[in-house]
């Protein structure tokens, strides 16, 4: 489910002639004037302009405008993993390179050579940008006879200009018989833990050690007590915990607290109130009170109030959220938006940490995780008038919800560019705790009553309609009149499938593919599929067997078939629908094969677990709804599926539809655009290489494609202890209790399957609410066999030609292209984060010493890409 964001604050007035937001110092920055091939536009399209009038974005949306200063780190610093301000005064430990070491495989004698790094620890002043080593404290000394170390992990500096560190020492050893045989038996099966200790440390502004405390290693049932995290507030009280304790000292260093941890997290609300952010049915912190040593009041805070930090003279405290930092004001219970980095030309996405200081300026730091090695940068934002901000040609851009990747190309193309500006508008901040759709319900109203962008994010919106109502151009001219992009250099079935009378008005980044498919021995004989050749393949499974997996319904049925066939089912065009036609009477009947409830809270599913591929392979399930997002899925799914997989989809005695399309990040150019040259300029670069490489999903740049593609069939080997050449997995991914599947090269078989089924895919995948409100109503009857299949299709026909008419003449609800209906990828998704556990699990080898040289770190960062693309997928916060 998408996130919500409580936002009350209105819009201030436009400031057409600045440059909107916040400013950027170009420091290190390419000048460019246009991009390349969207200067010479001779054949765009001209504006339609005399029915609408352009929507504008604020010229600084948040409080205050601002300039971001990027500051080199003046040392070599590999990761940052702990930092803390106070003041002025910024303290951070990170890891430094010291020196090369050489590891010898016992079993290959190969040796490896890689990079060694240590702790440092550093203090930097934020005003003069001077920064000194701090001497770290000795380590805590490992014990005779034991192996381990110690290592600080976590810092908080206090008003009085010193720091705090956390240091955890752990140890062990292996109780090896004598003469163990290391090349034959594993050492770990005599691994012993060993003692442990933790401590707070505190150090003066040069290193010389003030204060130490140490931390029992044990609570009260003699069970392992470890500290997550840990806090100093203005009067030098020390809180730390972990899920189950808070401990508390006062600043001589003196424990006055233990307190029970109810599932809260710690967190500073102002210098001297720090407390359990609590996630009950009333969300808010519960402060620690140093007189009764026990928690006090509880202060209530707005829904999306994670992240928080101390406040000012005006604010109670601040808290980050969706790329953005907003002040709280407890009293009128408001939250008002005091920066906005994208319009301080920042890329969040990279963001570890933020502050705002006291005289006002914004810290933060980001770092970014790359092949070559982890690039980090500090970032200063200073509160400017944005009248003084050089002027450039502004184009908003509406949406819902900023995508990941779009949002580094907005910062990107900004900075860059000394000509033109993209000014977001993300209308997920009008979405409330009571709404979720308050946002979505605003852009569409804006533009029914004509206020449009330069720029629309068309996800969720009705493109159709507002195509049919002129409010979108024709992408083809644009494309047609590059002179660095053609329609050749991209995937045409994607963007046949999304024109419309052969005119294409949104253009996605980047797509994927969703069919239905089973056995080719069980499913693959039939020349038709129709809902009699369905019931005759069931024939062929074992008693009891299922269509689909456990929990399919005949609700999620109809509206991933409904949503399958929007277009034949619709003409919005005319204004007509035809739900009392052959296509849906058979729809409607496949539907009521499924059963119309499924009883989770007594299913033993989640025990029992066993995926779509095992059942089918076992002659439990017949089909499954599958979805290619990346070539991993293709080989993966052809692997599950005993090589032979058959794409079938839904049944039908008509033309039979095997796949749709999914799209995602879909951008169109509005016909109210002030400058189209300047649009497409931005639109562009969503197409070309440098932005298609970093895509999750099937990029639409038909070089990439073809590149990820020929990647995917590239099997790389290794040398095994024999010397033989041995095939080296690339991953693997599991379900539940299945065996995990290695993930190997896709073979020529398997990309000319996946090939043939995408040239013969020609529509999209659409969903309309209100239709499915509809259909869902007037079903219900049908499904108990209270109303005949002739009397459901007619009462359905009746209201969506109602609704169709009206809407023909509305532009306001329309089927949303590219969505998939929330229904059928259910089951699948239970076991989604089982799924990412594997590359992950495949990703942790990279850390021992036994594997293959630097391909493990690659499969690391896979595994990272692969989280974050579940996360975006299904609409949630990475860790």
């Amino acid at each position: 489910m998408k996130q919500r964001i409580l936002a009350v604050m209105l819009l201030i007035a436009v400031l057409a002639s600045c440059l909107a937001g916040c400013g950027s110092a170009q420091t290190g920055e390419t000048d460019v004037q246009s991009e390349p091939g969207g200067e010479q536009q001779g054949g765009s399209p001209p504006r339609t302009s005399a029915q609408f009038k352009r929507m504008e974005a604020d010229a600084v949306s948040s409080k205050y405008a601002y300039q971001a200063e990027y500051i080199d780190l003046p040392v070599k610093v590999d990761y940052i993993q702990a930092y803390s301000i106070s003041g002025s005064s910024l303290w951070f430990m990170g890891n430094v390179p010291a020196g090369k070491e050489t590891y010898v495989d016992e079993a290959t004698g190969e040796s490896y050579e890689y990079d060694n790094y240590e702790n440092q620890l550093f203090r930097m002043d934020l005003t003069t940008q001077e920064c000194v080593q701090i001497p770290l404290p000795e380590k805590t000394e490992v014990p005779e006879g034991w192996q381990g170390d110690a290592y600080t992990q976590e810092m908080c500096a206090g008003s009085d200009d010193t720091v705090w560190l956390y240091e955890q020492m752990n140890t062990y050893r292996f109780n090896l018989p004598g003469g163990l045989d290391t090349t034959v038996e594993n050492q770990y099966d005599y691994y012993e833990s060993g003692p442990s200790s933790s401590a707070l440390i505190q150090l003066s502004a040069d290193g010389e050690v003030l204060n130490r405390i140490d931390v029992a290693q044990e609570n009260e049932n003699g069970d392992s007590f470890y500290l997550n995290y840990f806090i100093v507030d203005s009067n030098g009280y020390v809180y730390a915990g972990n899920w189950e304790k808070i401990l508390v000292w006062d600043k001589d260093g003196n424990q006055i607290a233990s307190l029970d941890n109810d599932d809260g997290q710690l967190v500073q609300y102002s210098a001297d109130k720090v407390g359990l952010l609590t996630y009950g049915e009333t969300r808010g912190v519960k402060v620690f009170d140093p007189v009764k040593k026990d928690w006090g009041e509880t202060i209530e805070l707005p829904t999306f109030a994670y992240d928080i930090q101390p406040g000012d003279d005006v604010y109670d405290f601040f808290y980050n959220y969706n790329g953005k930092i907003y002040g709280y004001i407890s009293e009128t219970g408001t939250a008002e938006k005091v920066v906005d980095w994208m319009e301080c030309d920042v890329d969040s996405n990279n963001m570890q940490a933020y502050k705002i200081l006291p005289d006002g300026r914004v810290f933060a730091f980001t770092q970014k995780w790359t092949q070559d090695g982890t690039q980090t940068q500090f970032i200063l934002l200073s509160r400017v008038d944005a009248a003084t901000l050089p002027e450039k040609t502004t184009l908003t851009l509406a949406c819902m919800y900023m995508d990941y990747n779009l949002r580094s190309q907005i910062v990107d193309f900004n900075r860059r560019n000394s000509q033109y500006r993209i000014v977001v508008k993300d209308y997920s901040e009008y979405n409330t705790e009571d709404d979720y759709t308050a946002g979505l319900t605003k852009l569409t109203t804006e533009i029914a009553s004509g206020a449009m962008p330069d720029i629309l994010v068309t996800d969720q919106l009705p493109v159709s309609r507002y195509a049919a109502k002129g409010l979108l151009q024709d992408l083809w001219p644009f494309i047609d009149a590059d002179t660095e992009i053609s329609r050749d250099d991209l995937v045409t079935e994607v963007l046949d499938a999304l024109s419309i009378d052969g005119r294409l008005y949104e253009i996605p980044a980047s797509f994927s593919l969703s069919t239905v498919a089973g056995l080719e021995k069980v499913v693959g004989e039939y020349d038709t599929w129709t809902l009699a050749d369905l019931r005759d393949a069931m024939t062929k499974l074992q008693p009891g067997a299922t269509i689909f997996g456990e929990g399919v319904t005949k609700d999620n049925i109809l509206e991933n078939c409904v949503s399958a066939s929007f277009d034949e089912l619709i003409d919005w065009e005319t204004g007509t629908c035809s739900f009392d036609g052959e296509t849906f009477r058979e729809l409607l009947e496949f539907a009521n094969e499924f059963p119309a409830e499924f009883d989770y809270e007594n299913s033993d599913m989640y025990d029992t677990y066993e995926s779509d591929y095992s059942r089918m392979r076992s002659g439990k399930q017949l089909l499954t709804n599958q979805g290619f997002y990346g070539f991993d899925d293709l080989y993966v799914t052809f692997v599950a599926m005993e090589n032979a997989p058959c794409f079938v989809g839904y049944p039908t005695t008509g033309t039979p539809r095997r796949s749709t399309f999914q799209t995602d990040t879909a951008l169109a150019i509005t016909a109210a655009c002030i400058d189209n040259d300047a649009a497409w300029a931005f639109v562009r670069t969503t197409l070309q290489e440098e932005y298609q490489n970093e895509i999750w999903t099937l990029p639409i740049n038909k070089s990439v494609f073809d590149a990820k593609l020929a990647e995917a069939m590239k099997q790389e080997f290794y040398t095994d202890e024999n010397g033989n050449q041995v095939e080296q997995s690339k991953g693997g991914i599991g379900w539940g209790n299945d065996e995990m599947i290695e993930i190997y090269a896709v073979t020529p078989e398997q990309r000319d399957a996946f090939m043939e089924l995408l040239h013969s895919t020609t529509s999209v995948n659409s969903y309309d609410e209100s239709i499915m409100e509809i259909v869902r109503e007037e079903t219900g009857g049908y499904f108990a066999g209270q109303k005949t299949l002739d009397e459901t299709v007619k009462i359905i026909q009746n209201r969506v030609s109602l609704y169709v008419a009206e809407q023909s003449n509305c532009p306001l609800k329309r089927p949303r292209r590219g969505l998939r209906p929330p229904s059928l990828d259910f089951p699948r998704s239970l076991v989604c984060a089982e799924i990412i556990f594997g590359f992950a699990k495949r990703g942790t080898d990279a850390y021992l010493p036994d594997r293959r040289d630097s391909r493990n770190t690659l499969r690391s960062f896979r595994s990272c890409l692969a989280w974050k693309l579940v996360c975006a997928r299904y609409a949630v916060q990475p860790f």
